[in-house]
């Protein structure tokens, strides 16, 4: 008995770094932007994501050609890689005051976009203390437009569906 629970214990012990990681995730940054301020503001949220290797595995960005901001942008697959959360920076950010974090439905309940969103909070109130530019951060909980992009993107397969 007294072997099995010093067995139990050493496995324990061993698979506890397991445990204790958060999966971390693959973001895409749709880059809709015209204008020199707006495309920094949003290359300053790319390189920001970047340095946080712990949370993100990748961050790839894509340049979208759109006629206004609510255009569905085309873009093709990067490198034929499906995405855990899309950043849609679009056209007017800075007017238009928003940027939409596209996920599938529901995303408080996976603990590693739950923390990429709070990360994302974080670095919106930098945004505003040190650039000065107010922006919302959209989610498919309280954006109809979030919501749909959340379909579109995943019947052309760049949203991954867990």
């Amino acid at each position: 008995m007294r072997a099995l629970t010093i067995f139990l214990g050493l496995v324990v012990i061993w698979t506890a770094p397991v445990w204790a990681q958060t999966e971390t995730i693959d973001v895409l940054v749709i880059d809709e932007t015209e204008s020199l301020t707006e495309s920094l503001a949003v290359n300053i949220i790319i390189g920001m994501l970047r340095q946080e290797i712990d949370l993100f595995s990748s961050v790839d960005a894509v340049i979208a050609k759109v006629n206004s901001p609510f255009d569905l942008p085309i873009c093709n697959k990067v490198n034929d890689k499906t995405y855990d959360l899309i950043i849609v920076a679009p056209k007017g950010v800075i007017s238009l005051g928003e940027i939409y974090l596209v996920t599938e439905a529901y995303p408080q309940t996976y603990s590693d976009l739950s923390q990429a969103i709070e990360f994302l909070k974080v670095l919106r109130e930098s945004l505003i203390s040190q650039f000065k530019i107010d922006i919302q951060l959209r989610d498919v909980n309280n954006s109809f437009f979030a919501g749909l992009l959340s379909s579109y993107f995943e019947r052309m397969g760049l949203l991954k569906s867990r």
